[in-house]
């Protein structure tokens, strides 16, 4: 889907809607059938609903918690199971999706396996930060699609078609719920990012961004400092490194950690900076899941000119053990995330 991306969207401009979008870059493709148009855009839609019942949450009951545990032991909130509702209702009524992944679900959804038409692996992250919802800070949507690995009219392989590194996407994005509505979107290597942004008046999301990339700047960092006693050695000192006072090195850099995943990437992509979740002494392996957290916006960060890594390997080629597989983060300008990782080797000591 990427073909001629750049002439593409030269050819439109502010006020292009997703659904025209996403359809303009389908017929540029050869051979396309349209499967992953009609994902993106019941995506789309989900999210819109989704954003409703977020305005709606202070009025319609949908605030606070339910008597219930997630995929990774988070317990839920209310609108973390309607929105995994939606997002599942929509997706799979598409016939195109062979198999979901939801963090707030353990066990995989599949699609018929004698199904001639399912073709895509979907895993998201239908409400990223709920427990913001509550105190009306910003939360998202998380996404990435992959394309099987077994033929098509045969039940799923978990394992082969499920379980694949985050390069091998095929698109990848994030909705962000704040003062505005957006959608940031990527349909893989070379198809740059985008965003738009839901217009009320219209109920559609438009053109507002286009080849977005990082600035080129290390401007903030985002982290929970909360955690600083259980980090190692390597982190704490690229923390202390960040909040020096170094005129010629233009420190020290800026904290700012709103404590949602999406909102503080997204601020980071438009200002320059780094988010990074450590391992820690509770959580040897990270919190952030590798398939719908991490994978999805390293896809992002990558073709915004960035990059991101669990401390050493780049995201993107770690291959999942399991669909709820945890890693450390590390995302951001390339500039940054590489400056953390010499820290954390030990290269840079203090």
């Amino acid at each position: 889907m990427a073909a001629n991306i750049e002439e593409l969207v030269t050819d439109f401009r502010v006020g292009t809607t997703i659904n025209q979008f996403i359809a303009a870059m389908e017929r540029r493709v050869p051979n396309a059938t349209g499967a992953l148009s009609v994902v993106l855009m019941e995506i789309a839609v989900a999210c819109k609903l989704i954003a409703s019942k977020i305005k709606r949450a202070g009025i319609a009951d949908i605030l606070g918690k339910v008597e219930a545990e997630n995929s990774t032991g988070d317990v839920q909130a209310k609108l973390d199971v309607q929105s995994n509702y939606l997002m599942k209702q929509r997706l799979m009524s598409t016939k195109y999706v062979l198999a979901y992944i939801s963090e707030e679900e353990e066990a995989l959804t599949f699609a018929d396996p004698e199904s001639k038409t399912a073709k895509f692996v979907v895993a998201t992250d239908p409400l990223d930060g709920s427990s913001n919802v509550d105190v009306n800070v910003g939360v998202g949507t998380i996404f990435g699609i992959w394309e099987r690995k077994t033929e098509r009219g045969t039940a799923c392989d978990p394992d082969v078609d499920c379980l694949q590194r985050g390069r091998d996407m095929i698109a990848s994005g994030y909705v962000l719920y704040g003062s505005s509505v957006v959608f940031v979107l990527t349909v893989g290597a070379g198809s740059g990012v985008h965003e738009f942004t839901l217009d009320p008046a219209l109920g559609e999301f438009v053109l507002s961004r286009e080849f977005m990339t990082y600035p080129d700047k290390f401007k903030h960092y985002s982290v929970n400092e909360g955690n600083y006693a259980k980090w190692d050695s390597g982190v704490k000192n690229f923390v202390d490194y960040c909040k020096a006072v170094d005129k010629e090195t233009n420190r020290p850099i800026s904290a700012r950690y709103i404590g949602s995943f999406v909102a503080d990437f997204h601020r980071n992509l438009i200002y320059g900076g780094l988010y990074m979740y450590p391992a820690d002494s509770k959580n040897a392996r990270g919190k952030l899941r590798v398939m719908y957290e991490c994978a999805p916006l390293a896809l992002l960060s990558e073709e915004a000119g960035g990059r991101a890594t669990d401390g050493e390997v780049d995201i993107l080629d770690i291959i999942p053990t399991g669909p709820h597989m945890r890693s450390p983060l590390y995302i951001g300008t390339t500039e940054s995330v590489d400056l953390a990782g010499k820290f954390l080797s030990g290269e840079i000591e203090a």
